[in-house]
């Protein structure tokens, strides 16, 4: 606790009950709780015991200080560690099958615009080959495009950084 605080404001912030609380605890007006507070004026006898009477069991609970993991929390948090693996392992899957297929796309666009220059695809049955194969490059790119590797990309380093926070402790 900063040495600064009254004894107040230590229990406002140790358990966050408000003033208008304590002062109600204590049978005082919260206005003659501030004034006690800014040493401008004293808490009545009856009520100066019952503030004592709150620090005295305040300070006599147990430390909130955390406690180390038991095995049953540590068996729990290796167990949350392997699902975000798991989900990871999924992740990065499915982000190799949207790389493979944005790089096909790309790689068949490249393809028909060098097909598109030969003279014997410049018939309509050719044509339409040709604007079909393009249509399906292109939708393979949009769907798999670099957006989506982006956020793929992001959610399995955050499950990475999930896994060892659980294994951390």
């Amino acid at each position: 606790m900063p040495k600064d605080l009254s004894l107040v404001e230590e229990l406002v912030l140790l358990t966050g009950i408000s003033l208008q609380d304590i002062a109600s605890y204590i049978d005082t007006k919260p206005a003659n709780l501030s004034r006690f507070m800014n040493n401008t004026r004293s808490l009545p006898a009856p009520a100066m015991i019952q503030m004592a009477e709150l620090f005295t069991l305040l300070h006599a609970l147990p430390s909130t200080e955390p406690q180390p993991p038991t095995e049953d929390e540590r068996a729990e948090l290796k167990q949350l560690a392997a699902n975000c693996d798991i989900k990871r392992m999924k992740l990065e899957r499915q982000l190799e099958k949207v790389v493979r297929e944005y790089g096909q796309g790309i790689r068949m666009l490249q393809l028909l615009t060098s097909l598109a220059t030969k003279p014997e695809n410049s018939t309509e049955k050719r044509k339409r080959w040709l604007a079909e194969q393009q249509y399906q490059a292109e939708t393979r790119i949009e769907n798999n495009g670099l957006v989506l590797q982006k956020k793929l990309s992001v959610s399995i380093e955050m499950l990475k950084q999930e896994a060892a926070a659980y294994l951390a402790i």
